[in-house]
């Protein structure tokens, strides 16, 4: 699997498997401070074999190397992430030799961890719907987050239930809360 940092100012962030939030929230996974991003500006999906930049319907829009990306796009070693003026770089892993690198939010699944995690078996997608279901939020509250419909919501819930053999919302926070997607209260 390809291994990707994402440079940011001077900050370094190892970007492991699992969805990436960008933009002005604070609970956004990399914080964009400039006004022109929007409050939950786009995604950065890393996958076993692919990374993907995701517009999730922002104001402004977001680019890549100059050019606007519509929807998404696929990212390489090399490409300029521009929100507003705030710029970030891509760089291969192989080219990292600052050992103070940022390491991933604990909902991220190291690498080499994939068969051990518990995780594992759920998409990132799954993994952020979990998420948000552990902290509360409902399932019409979910969706505008995500910027997917409810029925969506409801068809990651189901398929988050039936790979982990959890049937209850309780049963999906305590598993959230024993895999550290979410911190214990």
């Amino acid at each position: 699997m390809p291994r990707y940092l994402l440079r940011f100012g001077e900050r370094e962030i190892i970007l492991n498997p699992g969805a990436w939030s960008l933009g002005r929230a604070k609970d956004c996974d990399i914080h964009v401070d400039d006004p022109q991003a929007s409050r939950y500006h786009a995604t950065i999906e890393v996958a076993r074999r692919a990374v993907w930049l995701h517009d999730r319907g922002s104001r402004n829009g977001i680019y890549v190397n100059g050019k606007r990306i519509d929807v998404e796009r696929e990212l390489t070693r090399g490409d300029v992430i521009r929100i507003g003026k705030a710029e970030m770089h891509i760089v291969g892993m192989d080219t990292v030799h600052d050992k103070e690198a940022t390491t991933a939010p604990v909902s991220k699944i190291p690498e080499g961890e994939e068969d051990k995690n518990p995780l594992a078996v759920l998409s990132p997608r799954e993994r952020e719907v979990l998420a948000l279901l552990a902290q509360g939020y409902s399932q019409p509250e979910i969706a505008p987050r995500l910027r997917i419909s409810v029925k969506t919501v409801e068809t990651y819930r189901a398929r988050i239930s039936e790979k982990l053999d959890l049937k209850t919302r309780a049963e999906l926070v305590q598993f959230a809360m024993k895999t550290g997607l979410v911190p214990l209260p």
